[in-house]
């Protein structure tokens, strides 16, 4: 009973981000610039946001309210480690890139996180994740000229 208060799903989720954020922060500052005249270098930015993610993932982790009371103790544990399924979801989002493409697996994330943080309709969410979808392929694709991961189920483009 003691550890499942020490090791709650915010602890838990604040020390992954943790471990993620150092990671981040180390191998970004190992970038160096090829120009040799950048005042702001490209290390600057992994730096930055690692430090600030550490910074919060450590407040989230000490920021821990009184321990719940015996009659709390008796929620379910999927319950308990919600926060770290919006986790697991995202790892699957990256992983499923390369292969399922950048709309589609898009689509799919938008749609199930959607529904998971409480869209009362499955209609909605699909809705949701279909104009997001198309917003942000319309924004990285053709407004900022980017090369999104085609994926090996997808040759529209």
């Amino acid at each position: 009973m003691l550890l499942r208060n020490l090791i709650s799903a915010d602890r838990l989720a604040a020390l992954i981000m943790i471990v993620g954020f150092t990671a981040y922060g180390i191998q970004g500052s190992k970038l160096e610039s090829s120009l040799g005249v950048d005042v702001v270098g490209p290390d600057f930015y992994p730096t930055v946001i690692s430090i600030l993610g550490v910074v919060l993932s450590f407040f989230l982790l000490i920021g821990r309210k009184a321990p719940p009371q015996e009659d709390a103790e008796r929620l379910e544990m999927a319950r308990e480690f919600g926060a770290i399924i919006p986790l697991a979801m995202m790892l699957a989002y990256i992983l499923s890139l390369d292969f399922l493409g950048f709309p589609i697996a898009t689509f799919v994330f938008l749609t199930v996180v959607v529904r998971y943080l409480g869209c009362p309709t499955w209609l909605r969410a699909i809705v949701f994740g279909l104009a997001s979808t198309v917003l942000a392929v319309l924004l990285f694709r053709y407004g900022l000229v980017l090369r999104l991961p085609r994926g090996d189920l997808i040759w529209l483009w």
